[in-house]
C-alpha cells in the first residue's frame, strides 16, 4: 500500500489512544471488547458498533477503493465533526486524518455535527489489495466508535463486497466537491467562480456543472460558464433587483466506469438598479420690457379676475384670449410676463404669483427602475452671462419647479443650464441637464407671405388662391389672421372672401365684381391681402401682398 497520505501531513501513533479507548468502551454499560494495537494483529472482520458516552451506540459502515474511504453514519447519535478523528493502519504503519480533512456530503456538516444518514468521504490514491484497519475515535469523549479491518478494493469493481450499507458504486468510487458557498451581486454582468475538486484523474474524466434550483429567478436571469470544466464561472445575466436568491448548483464528475456529484449554493444579492434622470426638453421664455405694463393693466381693470361684462377686448384692441397661459414646442407652459394675470394655484391677492418671467420644467419622465420613490433636486448650474441674482428656481424639491427670470430686460438671448439630481430610497443618484433659454421682447418675424398663384385668370366662375405664411417668434406660439383689402372702387370690380383659414395658410376665393364687365380683356386689378401674426403679448407684425387678377 505505501504511505497514506494525510491533509496535515502528520502521522500520530495510535495505540495510545486505543487503549485509552479500550478503558472507555470497557466501561459503558452495553458491553465491551477487547482492541488489539493494529501492528501486532487484526481486530477481525467488523469489530461491532461500539457505544457512545451515552451508551447508545453509533453504526458506522465503511467502504474503501483506492480512490476514496467512505464513512457512513447508519444510525444513533450525532458527533461533533470537530472532535473525530479517523485513524488508518497498514502494514506501513498508523496515520491520522481529522475529520475535517474529508467531506461530509448528502447535505450534511453545516451545523458542524456527523448526524445519522450522512456520508463522509476522504478522497486518496492507495493501492488496491491492500489490507487496512480503520478507526474512528470521538476525541471529546475518549471513545472508540468504530473498527474495522478490509481490503482495499480497485474503483472499478463492481462487486459490493466492502461497500457501506446503502451506498452504490458510483457514490462508493468517486469523491466530488463542489466548493464553498459563493456570494454575487445581483446586478446584471456580475459574476463569481465555482472551484469544485475531486478524487478521480486522468483522460476519462468528465466534468459538468448544472443549475438544479433557481429559487424563484427565470433560467436566463444567471448561467454557468464553462460548464464541462472543473473551475466555472457563475454569471448574472440579468439585474436581480425583486429580492435575494439562494440558486443551488451541482458538480457532476464521471469517467469510464463510475461518477459522483455534489452541490454548493451560490447568493445572489438583491441588487439597486440606479434611477433615470429625466430634466425634460430645453425651454424658452421671453423678458419683460415693460416692468410697469402689468400694473397699469390691472389699474384698467384687466386684473379683476373678471365682472362677466367684458366685450372681449380688454381696450387696447388686444384680445382677452392672450391672457390664458401660452404653450410652446418643447412642452413649456409660459404665463403672460407682465402678471396682469395669476397662475390658477395662486391665492386671489397675487401672493403666490412668480416675480418675472417664468416656465415650468419637467422632470417627471425620471423614475427607478426598482419601482420606489425619488426624490429631487434641481439647481442652477449656468447662468449664461448673467447675475447669480438676476435668475431664481422655486419648488427645486418637486419635479415640476418654475424658472423665473428676476432682471426685467436682457440685451440678447442668454442661456441657463440646470441640472436635475434624482436620488432613489437605496441613496443612488442620476442626473440630468436642461437648457433655459431667455430672449428679449420681441415681435414676430414674418419670415415669409406668399400667393399661389400670384396671377389669377378670372372669366365666368370663380377662381381661387392659396397663402402661406412662415413666421417664427422665439418663444411663443403664433396666431394668424388674414384680410383681403377691397375698399372703395375696388369693391365695384372683385368680389373677394375668405372661404378656409388656418395657423399659417388661407384660401381666398375672387369672383366678378358688379363693374367687372368695364374691365378690358387682358387688364389686371390689384387685389390687396393683408396678414397678422400675432404673439402671446399680442404684438402684431403684418405683410401684405397683392394677387393680380386678369380678365381673360
Amino acid at each position: 500500500m505505501g504511505v497514506l497520505p494525510t491533509d496535515r501531513g502528520q502521522a500520530e501513533s495510535i495505540a495510545t489512544v486505543l487503549l485509552v479507548a479500550v478503558v472507555v468502551v470497557s466501561a459503558t454499560t452495553f458491553g465491551a471488547y477487547y482492541v488489539e494495537s493494529s501492528t501486532e494483529g487484526s481486530a477481525g472482520g467488523a469489530a461491532g458498533s461500539a457505544g457512545s458516552a451515552s451508551g447508545t451506540p453509533v453504526e458506522i459502515t465503511m467502504a474503501a477503493t483506492d480512490e476514496s474511504l467512505t464513512l457512513v453514519h447508519n444510525g444513533g447519535p450525532s458527533v461533533a465533526s470537530d472532535a473525530l478523528r479517523v485513524v488508518v493502519a497498514n502494514a506501513s504503519g498508523e496515520f491520522s486524518y481529522d475529520f475535517e480533512s474529508g467531506q461530509i456530503r448528502d447535505g450534511g456538516g453545516t451545523d458542524g455535527r456527523f448526524d445519522p444518514g450522512e456520508t463522509w468521504r476522504l478522497g486518496w490514491d492507495q493501492a488496491g489489495g491492500s489490507e487496512i484497519t480503520v478507526s474512528v475515535v470521538d476525541d471529546a469523549t475518549g471513545s472508540l466508535l468504530f473498527q474495522q479491518t478490509v481490503t482495499i478494493e480497485s474503483a472499478a469493481e463492481s462487486d459490493t463486497d466492502g461497500r457501506a450499507d446503502g451506498m452504490d458504486a458510483a457514490e462508493r468510487t468517486l469523491a466530488v466537491d463542489a466548493g464553498p458557498q459563493r456570494t454575487v451581486s445581483g446586478e446584471r454582468g456580475s459574476s463569481v467562480g465555482l472551484d469544485g475538486s475531486t478524487g478521480a484523474s486522468g483522460d476519462s474524466v468528465t466534468y459538468r456543472w448544472e443549475i438544479v434550483d433557481y429559487d424563484g429567478l427565470s433560467t436566463t436571469a444567471v448561467a454557468v460558464v464553462d460548464a464541462d470544466s472543473l473551475d466555472s464561472t457563475f454569471e448574472v445575466r440579468e439585474n436581480v433587483s425583486d429580492a435575494t436568491h439562494t440558486v443551488v448548483v451541482e458538480l457532476t464528475v464521471e469517467n469510464a466506469t463510475a461518477s459522483g456529484e455534489d452541490r454548493t449554493a451560490v447568493t445572489v444579492e438583491q441588487a439597486n438598479q440606479p434611477p433615470v434622470a429625466d430634466a425634460g426638453e430645453d425651454k424658452a421664455l421671453e423678458s419683460n420690457d415693460d416692468t410697469d405694463r402689468g400694473d397699469e393693466e390691472e389699474n384698467n381693470g384687466r386684473g379683476d379676475g373678471g365682472d362677466g361684462g367684458d366685450d372681449g377686448s380688454d381696450g387696447d384692441g388686444r384680445n382677452d384670449a392672450l391672457e390664458k397661459p401660452l404653450y410652446v414646442s418643447g412642452a413649456a407652459v409660459l404665463y403672460p410676463p407682465t402678471g396682469q394675470m395669476a397662475p390658477a394655484a395662486a391665492d386671489v391677492d397675487g401672493s403666490n404669483q412668480p416675480e418675472g418671467p417664468h416656465v415650468e420644467l419637467n422632470g417627471s419622465g425620471s423614475y427607478d427602475p426598482d419601482g420606489g420613490r425619488l426624490q429631487y433636486e434641481w439647481t442652477i448650474v449656468g447662468y449664461g452671462g448673467l447675475e447669480a441674482s438676476n435668475v431664481k428656481l422655486t419648488q427645486s424639491d418637486t419635479a415640476t419647479p418654475e424658472f423665473i427670470l428676476l432682471r426685467p430686460r436682457i440685451p440678447g438671448p442668454r442661456t441657463a443650464t440646470v441640472k436635475l439630481t434624482v436620488t432613489d430610497s437605496a441613496g443612488t443618484t442620476a442626473t440630468d441637464r436642461v437648457n433655459v433659454t431667455m430672449y428679449p421682447d420681441v415681435d414676430p418675424t414674418i419670415e415669409s407671405f406668399d400667393a399661389d398663384p400670384s396671377t389669377v385668370l378670372l372669366a365666368d366662375r370663380p377662381v381661387d388662391a392659396t397663402l402661406t405664411t412662415s413666421a417664427t417668434h422665439p418663444t411663443d406660439e403664433l396666431s394668424y389672421d388674414y384680410r383681403v383689402g377691397l375698399g372703395g372702387l375696388g369693391q365695384l370690380f372683385l368680389d373677394a372672401e375668405l372661404t378656409e383659414q388656418s395657423p399659417g395658410s388661407a384660401r381666398i376665393t375672387v369672383s366678378r365684381g358688379l363693374f367687372w364687365g368695364f374691365v378690358a380683356d387682358g387688364n389686371q386689378v390689384q387685389l390687396p391681402v393683408t396678414v397678422f401674426v400675432s404673439d402671446g403679448d399680442g404684438e402684431t407684425t403684418t405683410d401684405t401682398l397683392y394677387v393680380s387678377v386678369e380678365k381673360s
